[in-house]
C-alpha cells in the first residue's frame, strides 16, 4: 500500500490502483465503472444486523 492522502485528484487514484477498499462513500458507483475489483470496509455492519 501507498500513502496517497495528500494527492490532489482522487479520479487519477482510481484509474492507477489495482483495487479498492471502499466503506460507504459514493466513491464506490464511480469505482465500479473501472471494473475492478473493490473491498468494502464495513466495521459496523454485523452491530446493525444484531439490533
Amino acid at each position: 500500500m501507498i500513502d496517497v492522502t495528500d494527492h490532489p485528484d482522487v479520479d487519477d487514484l482510481m484509474l492507477a490502483s489495482d483495487a479498492a477498499v471502499l466503506d460507504y462513500s459514493s466513491r464506490r458507483f464511480d469505482y465500479a465503472l473501472t471494473d475492478k475489483p473493490m473491498v468494502f470496509f464495513t466495521p459496523d455492519r454485523e452491530r446493525s444486523l444484531t439490533e
